[in-house]
């Protein structure tokens, strides 16, 4: 059998593109993501990797990884972003929103409030959104009993800078 090596990068893509086109789990991968030869060929790969290499990617994932991601982001949003770069006022909506976690094996996932779902493990996702432009400005997943202040300077923060331009 042959051996395909995928970079950080690639894999990186894959995870993606597997949100993009709607995989609820990274099983999805092989199924959605595997018969898309052309999106795979305009992302420099032959084929996707298949969901047990991105499954590695995000296992070996540490707070090292989140941080240099963040700083990815940062830079490409500042440089990117239409939102940054328009001449009139933006909306920035900040939300919160829990998302479940039903395994057992979700680090850091924990009993919050979660809609209609009442004892249930999660993480909560605090958002700050450029709506009309669909853009994310900033975002930070936590434990499920996060509470919605927590975040709240973080994003302004976040906004505020990026809008100054660094």
């Amino acid at each position: 059998m042959k051996e395909v090596r995928y970079t950080v990068t690639q894999k990186l893509f894959t995870l993606i593109a597997s949100i993009i086109m709607g995989c609820e789990y990274t099983k999805d991968i092989n199924e959605i993501l595997g018969p898309e030869s052309l999106a795979a060929n305009m992302l420099s790969m032959e084929r996707f990797p298949d969901q047990s290499q991105i499954n590695r990617l995000l296992t070996r994932t540490d707070e090292e990884s989140i941080i240099q991601l963040r700083d990815i982001h940062n830079q490409l949003f500042t440089e990117h972003s239409h939102s940054v770069h328009s001449s009139e006022p933006v909306v920035i909506d900040i939300d919160q929103s829990g998302l479940l976690a039903s395994g057992k094996t979700y680090e850091f996932a924990s009993k919050g409030y979660f809609s209609n779902k009442a004892g249930k493990k999660g993480y909560q996702l605090s958002a700050a959104f450029a709506g009309e432009h669909s853009e994310i400005v900033d975002l930070y997943l936590d434990p499920g009993n996060t509470h919605c202040q927590n975040r709240l300077e973080d994003l302004l923060s976040s906004i505020t800078s990026k809008k100054r331009g660094g």
